[in-house]
């Protein structure tokens, strides 16, 4: 096995740190050019969410860490000054490398949710597949890691449907609900009415994570408000039922709202701190002194920290939102979750092995298609005299007699264990050797 992975996750760092890691869809896929262009592995892939930014390379040089590359990488995209490198250097001694098994098995647990920050959260699924996609875009996948990530999501899915990790929905828009539930309950029970009927909600964009969080909060009872950009000019989805205002008005918005969600994926603030203060520097975003509640759900953030100090304004950031536990009555659903996993990990070490045959399938494939050609070609001259229909049934003989023999090989090796197998080849390859002396 030739892999490794280098990571960076919330185990070990930090939002702020991560915030300097994260990446858009267009950006990964030029780290991933940059990266294949100095030539130290034969594939990459990134897989960039909230909780964690991790590389993995296959074929890759045993001089090299991978961080290294990949902060070289992030530099040669010109966006950075030398306190960014000298921030990277110090960050690196945190980094976390897996190498072969032990970087499958990551994968693994990661694609089934059960590395997240929200435990059993399947979101995962989706972003694995989105990095793999990536990668192919930027044409630095190959057959090892192709094979791997298609195994990983094929798992995870397996995972999800065979499974019950946790007792309550897992994903960080659930947490949001459960938040904002809680909130209310204990803030707003005057009110007189269930949790989310009929408040006044701004989400704050419309890709996947700002559509669900509208969507949930709308079957709550919410009055949910959307924003989007340029919407008279390009086709948006946008949850049946919800508002939408122009992304630029959502200042001359937020102050009629009890509740902001924002989850873009914006390097840029979409609710600044400095952009309410008037001449006397005196904030006006959100100054009546009523009680709010924000949900920034972006790495990077979107809303500045300053406003989370406000007394009657509770901030929840992404990391705020996870860390569920695993608990004694998940402990029986977690042993068979790895029990399946496990079952993967050993089918692509299998695969991998068996890879690293194809050569040796290939040369008994040539050497028997050979030995039936020697034995059939006085025949062949004799029966067929036209020269090109003698030598086209050749080509048909060769390709016939190398089908039949690598089919009963590929049998073969699902017959056996793979001690038994790498016996069978090596027996194989020595009466070839011992026949051809």
């Amino acid at each position: 096995m030739d892999i490794r992975m280098i990571g960076i996750d919330y185990e070990r760092f930090s939002l702020e740190e991560r915030e300097i890691f994260s990446c858009t869809k267009q950006k990964i896929i030029n780290i991933l050019k940059q990266i294949q262009s100095y030539h130290i592995c034969s594939g990459c892939i990134i897989i960039a969410t909230c909780n964690r930014t991790e590389l993995y390379f296959s074929g890759f040089e045993e001089n090299e860490t991978g961080y290294e590359s990949f902060c070289q990488a992030l530099w040669d995209t010109g966006q950075y000054n030398e306190s960014d490198r000298l921030h990277w250097r110090q960050l690196g001694q945190r980094v976390v490398c897996r190498d072969n098994r032990e970087a499958v098995s990551h994968l693994l647990e990661v694609t089934a949710g059960m590395r997240s920050r929200v435990f059993g959260e399947d979101q995962i699924i989706t972003q694995v597949k989105c990095a793999l996609e990536l990668a192919r875009e930027a044409r630095t996948t190959d057959g090892v890691l192709e094979r791997l990530f298609q195994m990983a999501v094929t798992a995870g899915k397996r995972v999800r449907t065979k499974v019950h990790l946790t007792g309550v929905k897992t994903s960080v828009v659930e947490q949001m609900l459960l938040r904002g539930k809680q909130w209310i309950e204990e803030r707003h029970a005057d009110w007189g009415k269930k949790a989310f009927e009929s408040i006044p909600v701004l989400v704050i964009g419309n890709g996947e994570i700002g559509r669900l969080a509208a969507a949930r909060l709308m079957e709550q009872g919410a009055d949910v408000t959307m924003t989007v950009r340029h919407y008279k000019t390009r086709e948006v989805t946008i949850p049946v039922g919800c508002k939408i205002i122009d992304y630029r008005d959502r200042y001359a918005f937020v102050n009629r709202m009890a509740m902001v969600v924002s989850a873009t994926t914006s390097p840029h603030y979409t609710l600044l701190w400095e952009e309410g203060l008037n001449e006397q520097g005196e904030q006006t975003i959100f100054c009546d002194g009523k009680e709010r509640i924000l949900f920034d759900m972006a790495v990077p953030r979107d809303i500045s920290p300053q406003f989370g100090q406000l007394s009657h304004l509770t901030l929840y950031n992404i990391d705020d939102l996870g860390g569920m536990s695993v608990d004694e009555n998940h402990n029986e659903a977690v042993r068979e979750a790895m029990h399946i996993l496990k079952e993967y990990e050993e089918e692509y070490e299998a695969w991998l092995q068996f890879r690293d045959y194809i050569p040796a399938i290939q040369e008994i494939e040539t050497y028997c298609a050979e030995d039936i050609f020697k034995r059939v070609e006085k025949s062949l001259k004799r029966i067929v005299n036209d020269e090109m229909a003698r030598k086209e049934l050749e080509q048909v003989i060769e390709t016939a007699a190398k089908k039949v023999v690598g089919n009963m090989m590929y049998d073969m090796k699902n017959q056996l264990r793979m001690d038994e197998w790498e016996n069978y080849m090596e027996m194989i390859q020595r009466i070839m050797r011992a026949r051809e002396n």
